[in-house]
């Protein structure tokens, strides 16, 4: 699941900006080697979350039947995921992504990319919580805990 952070994205681009060698040429920002999605939700899950896991098609419909439920439009969660969830012919564009130049430009100077682990997950989850556009996770179960711990923001 391609999910490269937006700080990252903004400092590269000021950088990469501001660097005379990097005039014209290319610079992809996606990372080429995402975490698998159904990891993020191994994480998700460990965290205490009980997830429903469905075919892509099947929670796309999903999503978009629970979208017309939402009279109010106070579904701040569902309208991120309807505005971040792609149809399912656009999932994969044929495109490979090339990172190479974008990894020696930023090599000495530049921003790292941070990496998509459980603790990175976890910091998400626990701002979600802190905005109120999620609950917090039902009791924790025994192996829960650790991954808690890394996942909460310092």
């Amino acid at each position: 699941m391609e999910m490269t952070p937006v700080d990252f994205v903004s400092h590269a681009i000021c950088h990469l900006a501001s660097d005379p060698d990097a005039r014209g040429r290319v610079f992809h920002l996606a990372d080429p080697n995402p975490v698998p999605a159904r990891r993020i939700f191994d994480w998700i899950e460990e965290m205490g979350y009980p997830l429903e896991r469905l075919p892509y098609p099947d929670w796309l419909k999903a999503l978009h039947e629970s979208s017309r439920r939402d009279i109010d439009g106070d579904d701040v969660t569902g309208a991120v995921l309807r505005g971040a969830a792609p149809e399912t012919h656009e999932l994969w564009d044929g495109n490979t992504y090339d990172d190479s130049n974008t990894r020696r430009a930023l090599r000495r100077s530049g921003p790292r990319r941070p990496q998509i682990d459980a603790s990175l997950i976890g910091n998400y989850v626990s701002y979600f919580v802190e905005q109120g556009w999620v609950e917090a996770p039902p009791e924790p179960s025994a192996g829960s805990a650790d991954c808690l711990s890394r996942g909460s923001p310092a």
